[in-house]
């Protein structure tokens, strides 16, 4: 069910108008959840929450301009402790919420903090349902059955982001490295270095860039992108085509 909320225009109802005591983003996410939750009960009253798997997520973090800095004034953080919002290449565009309700398979209350992507519904879906993948879909999407279930074993040891001008960052374990200088967004922040490293373990906020410190760690992402970029996937298969060709390294050679 694709929500357009909280999305802009912040088309709040009466009723919720005031309701955060914030401002009108705050009245519209509050609103938002308690949708969310009329289809939550919708189901439990048609007897098939035993038959249901519910994943809510988003497709990015907060936008700026929906009164971010006013909110963080008052203090909240749309973006907690991460740095960014939506469009940047910074966590705080990237990292979202993704809560599954699925009683039966998913034990309730339980967290994983394996990397995962939203690209990985993809596989997820046709396991839960038993439906084959041909090689050549699902390039970038690995199956999140198992941590549902409960494994503690990650399914994917990498991931790829971009921010909105196509400046890409690639994630393995605990590192990340921007192509670039800056957020590839809106966000703003220079940086005396052609590249950014961060160690996210350490720094999830992304304050301390190491990448004159580890060359080690950026020749071995470097090498890492180049492969993803070069193989046209992440998963397992035969090596495919980019629709498109694809200069990551285009932010630092400006």
């Amino acid at each position: 069910m694709p929500l357009t909320a909280p999305h802009t225009p912040l088309a709040v109802n009466a009723q919720w108008k005031g309701k955060s005591g914030l401002n009108l983003y705050a009245d519209f996410v509050m609103e938002t959840d308690a949708v969310v939750g009329q289809i939550l009960d919708a189901i439990d009253r048609n007897l098939a929450a035993d038959q249901t798997l519910v994943i809510f997520t988003s497709d990015n973090g907060t936008a700026p301009y929906v009164g971010a800095l006013d909110l963080a004034k008052q203090g909240h953080y749309c973006s907690g402790p991460l740095r960014g919002y939506k469009s940047d290449v910074w966590e705080g565009g990237h990292r979202v919420p993704l809560i599954v309700r699925w009683p039966g398979h998913v034990a309730p209350k339980t967290v994983c903090d394996k990397l995962v992507h939203q690209a990985d519904l993809m596989a997820t879906c046709a396991a839960v349902t038993g439906a084959e993948l041909p090689d050549s879909a699902g390039e970038d999407s690995f199956s999140l059955l198992p941590l549902l279930k409960g494994s503690d074993a990650p399914v994917r040891q990498h991931a790829v982001s971009q921010a909105s001008s196509g400046l890409s960052g690639v994630r393995q374990g605990a590192w990340k490295l921007i192509f670039g200088p800056g957020s590839g967004g809106w966000g703003k922040g220079a940086d005396e270095h052609p590249a950014q490293l961060y160690n996210l373990r350490r720094d999830v906020a992304e304050t301390n860039n190491l990448f004159a410190d580890r060359p080690d760690k950026v020749s071995e992402l470097t090498a890492l992108m180049a492969r993803l970029v070069n193989d046209g996937r992440s998963t397992p298969g035969t090596a495919q085509k980019n629709a498109q060709p694809v200069n990551w390294q285009r932010f630092m050679q400006e």
